[in-house]
């Protein structure tokens, strides 16, 4: 078999003690060692002074660090949040493939202290902040509060919603964001992701009929077609469980009114 289809086994025989180092290192951080963790990361840095991750696994052990407190100002939390995107979940992602989330979890427990209850106006919280704190509910447990904070990025901060949501760990909200992307039928004003960004929780909400248990009508806000929209289906779904009657009637001519495109949509997937 060639040599280039061996790396992982190379790199093992060339660099065992590295590797074993690494290992130890993760296993420490999986279990919630920080003190183990850092006895290895020294050992490592001894060992190999160049390694390219020393940086970024020494800032993973000082944050999962126990007693540290959750971040006292909306700076603070968006500090946080982008040294989770940026540093923190790529190196515990390369250290620790699909076990990264349950080591970081005291780094989401901050988050989540750090914002309190999720609320739908912004309070001076930027975008990343508020994504972030979503993934945090997240890999915690809480779905819906998730839900609530990602989709609200569409009228509060639609560039941070599209800049995040294609790498959001639910599935459902990957594959939704997907099937919107490459979605012919539905015609919106400006084929951008900003735009695409302002739409999806009403497009999410025609694929996921939970979405229509996330938000009140009255929490979202009508100034935009698409808001105004999601709004407007909010309110017609409940009363689409009563049959065809007068007040469907007006209330689908009311979504038909603020948008046809997602009207017809919303015919060919709800109202039938």
């Amino acid at each position: 078999m060639p040599d280039q289809d061996l790396p992982g086994q190379l790199d093992l025989f060339v660099d065992g003690a590295g590797t074993a180092l690494l290992y130890a290192l993760g296993e420490a951080l999986t279990a919630g060692s920080p003190g183990t963790a850092r006895a290895a990361l020294e050992r490592l840095r001894v060992h190999d002074p160049v390694h390219p991750d020393l940086g970024a696994l020494g800032r993973l052990c000082e944050v999962l660090e126990p007693g540290l407190p959750a971040p006292a100002s909306p700076r603070a939390m968006a500090a946080l949040a982008r040294d989770v995107a940026t540093v923190l979940l790529p190196a515990a992602q390369r250290l620790l493939g699909d076990a990264a989330p349950l080591a970081l979890t005291p780094v989401w427990r901050r988050l989540v202290e750090g914002a309190g209850p999720p609320r739908l106006d912004t309070r001076g919280e930027t975008g990343i902040a508020r994504y972030w704190t979503g993934v945090a509910h997240y890999h915690l447990g809480a779905r819906r509060p998730a839900l609530r904070l990602w989709l609200s990025l569409a009228w509060l901060d639609p560039e941070a919603l599209a800049t995040w949501i294609p790498q959001c760990p639910d599935p459902s909200v990957r594959s939704a964001w997907l099937a919107l992307e490459r979605a012919p039928a539905f015609e919106l004003p400006e084929d951008d992701a900003v735009t695409r960004a302002q739409w999806f929780p009403a497009w999410l909400l025609l694929r996921d009929r939970q979405v229509a248990d996330l938000f009140r009508p009255d929490e979202v806000p009508d100034k935009e077609a698409s808001s105004a929209a999601l709004r407007q289906a909010l309110a017609l779904l409940p009363l689409e469980a009563g049959g065809l009657s007068d007040a469907v009637i007006r209330a689908r001519r009311a979504l038909r009114a603020i948008a046809p495109a997602f009207f017809r949509l919303y015919l060919r997937t709800v109202g039938r």
